[in-house]
């Protein structure tokens, strides 16, 4: 099955420019290039070593990126699918002090350490009965690494996990591209997924959630790299290509889902 979701130079160069000119709120300013407040708040403050700092630079990426960090921090007891959540209190400063204690964490993100962004995923492996009552921060962390690694050090390491990016990647991967990235893979068409194209998003989807839960971002960067490097596209920090691939399926992502009433 060939796509007719196209991932080449000429879409990557231009989804900056796509993503100015709409309307979407989620128009960051990285993406104006006039050294605006988002870029200027990383560069001003690169390292993550004082408390008041790090507050500063997560409550960006929260806000600007809609990360919900509040559905996350304090105690939890709910129910989810018939079965009863119970959280230990979960705060800010924890997540800000996790990374301050980190003697290493600027050397790491300098030099693009994706297992960085792993290692800050798990939170809570002893809230509830299992490991995944607790709360997986991948999305969060993937974003906070990402922007310091390419606005500060000029690289290009880390691809944003989030979960429009999940449903949509495989849309863009052709049978054999498939099954040379997820050997063994079964694509089956359902009520819900009936067409070879929306069964085949499904099941990569499937496969990097469950890198998601067992905190393996290593998988998802390795994934998105193979991708680029599969359609000959270059991975030099200067290109920015592994920042394009994610804005272009995450933008193109939400234009294509079903808008709620």
């Amino acid at each position: 099955m060939e796509t007719e979701y196209k991932i080449d130079i000429e879409s990557l160069d231009g989804i900056e420019d796509e993503i100015s000119n709409s309307d979407d709120r989620y128009n960051l300013d990285e993406l104006s290039g006039n050294g605006g407040f988002f870029t200027n708040a990383f560069i001003s403050n690169p390292k993550n070593d004082q408390p008041e700092v790090v507050a500063m630079k997560m409550a960006l990426v929260d806000v600007t990126n809609s990360t919900n960090l509040n559905r996350i921090l304090g105690k939890k007891d709910y129910y989810s699918k018939g079965k009863h959540i119970v959280r230990n209190m979960f705060s800010f400063s924890e997540l800000i002090n996790r990374v301050v204690s980190m003697p290493d964490f600027d050397e790491r993100l300098a030099r693009g350490d994706a297992s960085l962004v792993s290692e800050l995923t798990r939170w809570g492996d002893t809230w509830g009965e299992k490991e995944s009552d607790g709360a997986n921060m991948m999305s969060f962390f993937s974003k906070y690494c990402l922007y310091q690694n390419y606005i500060i050090y000029g690289r290009d390491d880390y691809s944003i996990y989030d979960s429009v990016v999940k449903d949509n990647i495989g849309k863009y991967l052709t049978d054999e591209e498939v099954k040379k990235l997820f050997p063994g893979i079964k694509i089956r068409t359902t009520k819900k997924f009936p067409d070879e194209t929306s069964a085949q998003g499904h099941a990569v989807a499937l496969r990097i959630e469950k890198w998601k839960k067992t905190y393996n971002y290593e998988a998802f960067n390795d994934l998105m790299t193979k991708i680029l490097e599969m359609r000959g596209i270059p991975t030099d920090s200067d290109k920015r290509y592994r920042r394009k691939l994610d804005l272009l399926v995450w933008h193109r992502g939400r234009l294509s889902a079903p808008q709620k009433s």
